[in-house]
């Protein structure tokens, strides 16, 4: 045929945007597994001070109630104010050497722990427990200390008791939902976390918390139902935005995920994994432009941030910036020698048709963590690299550890029919034909063996469901019209040449447009079109 006029390389790329949101997928689940060590501890430390600052409204009614006055300063006016006002009537009152009171106890531990002093408010709520074994207020309020200090087991214990000896204190349940919680307990904190609510606990931290343990079970949804509660009730709950972003961006709501990610910047706009997360949402846009910003940003704030730099090599990638993303991949497998950036970065040798470095790269990749793709892809490297010997061997190999992509046998059937073994080619032509009928790349590959086996009519047959799958693919046109001229059919050959031509010009390609007209040309002016035509003339 001379010239295939077109490089079916998709042959080998045809599943790449599937690969591609694996790796994306990769590296999200990569930044999920690093946000504990990064930036959230720090939002949790602010959410559990969203939550204390949230019970100051109720705790200084129970002082109240308690005619605890000391205890209502510190949460109105802080706890110096409180301080002063204790010793001011501890001037002025008589002499009282008795020992202190449960009450006594109990305000010193909620002094304490409005200074974040929770093991000494936990010690101090421990001695008014013990004069008072029946309040369940003070055990609810133990519980939370525990949950602060992050010993939840205990708290699970404290709220139980609290809830023992009164089923109706809301407090209790959603104690212990945040401690159900953060041991990963998510069905037993929403669970309690929605008791909690139908006591009438309904404040935001409350939500936000049901929220996270709903979008840890999937339920996206009603995680971004509990997040927008929230916000409505606390519209400066930074925390709600992010997480809500985060359960719009698994929804596949692009926008709402960014506006939720633009509100959490606006009030913490040095908090790295948020542009991270803004371009993830860009990225899935399709926005590749704008996923490169935040994913740079990203790197801006931490440097070493290897996810982000994955997630911005790909971007360059996606963007036909090869050299960018190489750069990127290369300073990832700096930083950690990952299987996944050396893909990457073979991934776009290969597009640059540097195949002896792709193939490079694949061997470092196989070294560290092999994976039936991996030959895959190796072995179409070595096929471009004109090596098609030590492409059946991958092919091969890749097939032998299960993996039946149909890019194996077109590779190992294209591989063997570049070494005259054209039998055991047209049978991985067939064996892709039969499992998927509707694969043009097979058909295309066959055709072309057919024509070079001189089986003009059984190519035509083949470029023929080829077009039929791909009707504006221009290439098959042309491929056709040059097996049709080889049986004589000039009119069905400029048919041909001409929708090329078309095709080729609505996909802005002058140059490949020029070249199918000026076959169509060439085909009018040949002696034997001339002669028929004069025949027809007479």
């Amino acid at each position: 045929m001379g010239d295939d006029y077109y490089d079916r390389r998709q042959d080998y790329i045809r599943q790449d945007y599937i690969r591609e949101e694996s790796k994306r997928d990769f590296y999200r689940e990569q930044d999920r597994r690093d946000e504990s060590n990064r930036y959230w501890d720090k939002l949790d430390d602010e959410k559990y001070e969203t939550q204390k600052r949230a019970r100051d409204v109720e705790e200084g009614w129970r002082a109240l109630r308690e005619n605890n006055t000391a205890w209502a300063i510190s949460k109105i006016a802080g706890p110096d104010l409180a301080i002063q006002y204790l010793e001011l009537r501890a001037s002025s009152a008589p002499s009282n050497t008795s020992s202190p009171t449960a009450a006594d106890y109990a305000r010193r531990a909620r002094e304490r722990a409005s200074q974040g002093k929770y093991s000494g408010a936990i010690e101090n709520f421990t001695q008014a427990i013990d004069l008072l074994p029946l309040n369940a207020g003070l055990y609810a309020d133990r519980a939370f200390c525990y949950f602060m200090t992050r010993d939840y087991q205990q708290a699970l214990k404290d709220s139980g008791s609290a809830l023992a000896l009164d089923p109706r204190l809301a407090v209790g349940y959603s104690t212990r939902g945040l401690a159900h919680r953060a041991l990963g307990h998510t069905t037993d904190a929403i669970s309690d976390l929605t008791e909690a609510i139908r006591l009438g606990e309904g404040r935001a931290y409350v939500y936000f918390e049901r929220g996270c343990a709903r979008h840890e079970e999937k339920s996206f949804e009603a995680a971004a139902s509990d997040f927008s509660v929230a916000i409505r009730l606390d519209p400066d709950f930074p925390a709600a935005y992010f997480r809500r972003g985060n359960s719009r961006l698994e929804l596949k709501d692009y926008a709402g995920a960014i506006q939720d990610y633009n509100s959490f910047i606006a009030r913490r706009p040095r908090v790295a994994t948020a542009y991270f997360r803004r371009g993830l949402a860009w990225y899935d846009a399709g926005k590749f432009s704008e996923a490169l910003k935040d994913f740079s940003q990203t790197l801006n704030l931490e440097p070493t941030n290897t996810t982000a730099r994955a997630m911005r090599g790909l971007s360059y990638k996606r963007s036909s910036r090869y050299r960018e993303a190489i750069q990127d991949y290369t300073e990832e497998i700096r930083l950690r020698k990952s299987p996944q950036a050396y893909r990457s970065r073979a991934d776009c040798y290969f597009e640059l048709e540097e195949y002896e470095n792709s193939v490079n790269d694949y061997d470092s990749a196989i070294q560290l963590s092999a994976q039936s793709q991996d030959y895959t892809r190796r072995g179409w490297s070595y096929f471009y690299w004109n090596k098609p010997d030590l492409a059946i061997l991958d092919f091969d190999r890749a097939i032998a550890l299960g993996n039946t992509e149909s890019g194996n046998f077109i590779g190992r059937g294209r591989a063997r029919a570049k070494l005259g073994d054209h039998a055991r080619a047209i049978n991985d032509f067939d064996r892709v034909i039969q499992k998927y009928p509707n694969h043009p790349s097979a058909f295309h590959a066959r055709a072309m063996l057919r024509y070079e086996q001189g089986q003009y009519q059984l190519a035509i047959t083949d470029f023929s469901e080829d077009v039929r799958i791909n009707p504006d693919l221009p290439p098959a046109y042309m491929n056709r019209a040059d097996c049709l001229l080889k049986l004589g059919n000039e009119k069905a050959a400029m048919a041909d040449f001409q929708k090329a031509a078309d095709l080729f010009r609505e996909r802005k390609m002058p140059e490949k447009a020029k070249q199918a007209s000026e076959r169509w040309a060439q085909v009018l002016q040949s002696p034997l079109n001339s002669a028929r035509n004069r025949q027809r003339g007479a």
